[in-house]
């Protein structure tokens, strides 16, 4: 099967981007011809440079090419770096995969020899586009792949009768696991995704962690982020700047606590790779997180609550018994609910028109 998967040119690491390249690889590992289109809009490319144009267009060339410095794509996933979707830059496929919002209109505007096409939704993307544009997306006749239950929910509302398919995110258990036992790691150690991006709290939680810091003064806290190490950032906090995979389980498996203050997600990665790690999870109850983790299996508080974030925190820390309990339970139901080869299985086989071209082909 030749599919294509359409995304944008950017090559910071983000939740979104990690699963496209997830199932690019898996489609490519079970013999599928599979390319990335990267899209590189010339009022969007590099926007922050006064480069030419052309100029601009050769980096995101070398990029694509080069391949994501977060992520290991595999070297059998093609890349093509183009100015604009249309029927002469786009190869005639199987299937062709819109992977973002302000994807879908061009995705939908190609002719029937491009293939079957798909709409991947991973959030609500009104920060992509105005509402009422994105709404209009959801009304394309494409087949939509949502990755989470509310998700499904909310664009079922605005299509019309169109069938919305679901396939949460699988977090893969040979990378993300535990291997320092939960009951023997310092209680007083978090940890927390930073990012620059005003949604994700982390200014909040930064607040939270200078609070715990003021009580508990040999409080351990590891920070990871897709931005360099923020200037004002006290020297006694640890911080990986584009960490990778691996780095990132060490960082999870030093920590007894993950702290998500994020205001909306899609669904949030970060959380559950966590929980499959072994941290107890404190989190702000949005429905990103919602998807996996309830009160048996973390603690969950309201958006912009810095004191519920810092209460839950201390007492976790405080009660070792409690963040022992949480975090067992969360990686026991983590690692049923997002099993990795049952979700990637379900995203393949939406792939197929039929029950027989299932059947007949290599997937």
């Amino acid at each position: 099967m030749k599919v294509i998967f359409v995304i944008k040119p950017i090559q910071k690491a983000s939740g979104g981007y990690k699963m496209v390249y997830i199932y690019a690889n898996e489609l490519a590992r079970k013999n599928n011809d599979v390319t990335i289109i990267y899209h590189c809009r010339r009022d969007k490319l590099l926007s922050n440079y006064k480069f030419p144009f052309p100029f601009k267009f050769l980096i995101a060339k070398f990029l694509a090419y080069r391949g994501p410095n977060w992520f290991d794509l595999e070297k059998m996933v093609h890349r093509k770096v183009v100015k604009e979707i249309t029927n002469k830059t786009i190869p005639d496929c199987d299937v062709i995969i819109a992977t973002a919002a302000d994807t879908a209109e061009d995705v939908n505007s190609l002719s029937q020899s491009k293939g079957r096409k798909y709409y991947f939704i991973q959030g609500y993307e009104n920060w992509v586009l105005p509402e009422k544009k994105l709404i209009e997306t959801y009304q394309f006749p494409m087949k939509k792949i949502v990755v989470a239950k509310w998700l499904k929910k909310t664009v079922e509302s605005f299509t019309k009768g169109q069938e919305v398919e679901c396939v949460l995110n699988g977090i893969d258990d040979n990378i993300f696991k535990i291997f320092e036992p939960i009951e023997q790691r310092i209680p007083a150690s978090i940890c927390m995704l930073y990012h620059d991006l005003e949604q994700k709290g982390s200014k909040e939680g930064l607040m939270v962690i200078n609070k715990l810091k003021k009580i508990i003064p040999d409080l351990k806290v590891h920070l990871f982020g897709i931005v360099p190490r923020p200037v004002d950032l006290p020297s006694w906090i640890n911080y990986t700047y584009r960490a990778n995979a691996q780095e990132v389980v060490k960082i999870y498996n030093a920590s007894s606590i993950y702290l998500c203050p994020s205001w909306n997600e899609g669904c949030s990665l970060t959380g559950a790779e966590s929980m499959m790690c072994g941290c107890a999870l404190v989190s702000t109850k949005i429905k990103g997180i919602q998807e996996y983790a309830d009160d048996t299996n973390s603690i969950l508080v309201d958006v912009h609550d810095i004191e519920a974030m810092y209460s839950a925190s201390i007492n976790l820390i405080r009660c070792n018994e409690e963040r022992i309990r949480i975090a067992q339970k969360g990686f026991q139901q983590i690692k049923e609910l997002l099993n990795y080869k049952r979700c990637i299985q379900q995203f393949i086989e939406l792939l197929y028109d039929d029950t027989n071209q299932l059947n007949n082909k290599v997937i």
